[in-house]
């Protein structure tokens, strides 16, 4: 009966170190194997958007490929300005101004036909919408093409998307990099947002690559 006994406090020993308590409600009472399941799950979708936002948010340098770059100066007939970009960026944009992070591209004035690649920072990306956004409501920019990752949860995509006339959700684009690297992608998909009044051309450039909205 002795050795029984000890057996059985061992295993419950070794149980209850393996499995810890149960979770219970805020009442005190244990959660039942569905409700423990659904806490489960949510914990684990919480953990993945986590690691996904530490991912792709902090990066900044995520140049947009030529035949994007193409696409969009055949839809605006003319890319005049790239707010957000750098020299290396431009071997392939070729814009008539550009601003890089020394000139510091939310301080200045936007002009003409845009194209916009944002920082993908979470303290940038949402100013340099609104910044596009104040400069065609102003009228300095006539038209705009604004590339971002398929953020639609976030408010800053939200507001990208009521004011833009039409978007294209594209696949997952392999950007470059400063050291010429191709194949970086984010792990969703981009969208192209369109701003001013040729929407037939714009659909004609980008449908190739996605769904128009």
């Amino acid at each position: 009966m002795t050795d029984e006994t000890t057996f059985v406090t061992r295993r419950s020993r070794k149980r209850v170190t393996k499995i810890g308590r149960p979770p219970i409600r805020k009442d005190g009472r244990p959660l039942t194997p569905a409700e423990r399941m659904r806490r489960y799950r949510a914990e684990r979708k919480r953990e993945r958007c986590k690691s996904h936002r530490v991912k792709c948010s902090g990066n900044f340098e995520w140049y947009t490929p030529r035949q994007y770059v193409e696409a969009a100066r055949e839809a605006l007939g003319s890319i005049d300005l790239d707010p957000a970009s750098s020299e290396i960026a431009q071997t392939v944009i070729q814009a008539g101004t550009f601003f890089d992070a020394r000139d510091d591209g939310l301080a200045q004035q936007w002009h003409g036909n845009v194209l916009l690649n944002p920082p993908y920072a979470r303290n940038l990306i949402g100013r340099f919408v609104d910044k596009l956004l104040g400069e065609l409501a102003v009228g300095r920019v006539q038209q705009a093409i604004l590339l971002t990752h398929s953020y639609m949860d976030t408010a800053w995509f939200r507001r990208a998307a009521l004011a833009c006339a039409a978007m294209c959700h594209a696949r997952r684009i392999r950007f470059w990099t400063p050291d010429g690297d191709v194949g970086n992608s984010p792990t969703t998909g981009s969208t192209f947002f369109y701003y001013g009044p040729h929407l037939e051309q714009f659909r004609a450039s980008f449908e190739k690559f996605g769904m128009i909205r």
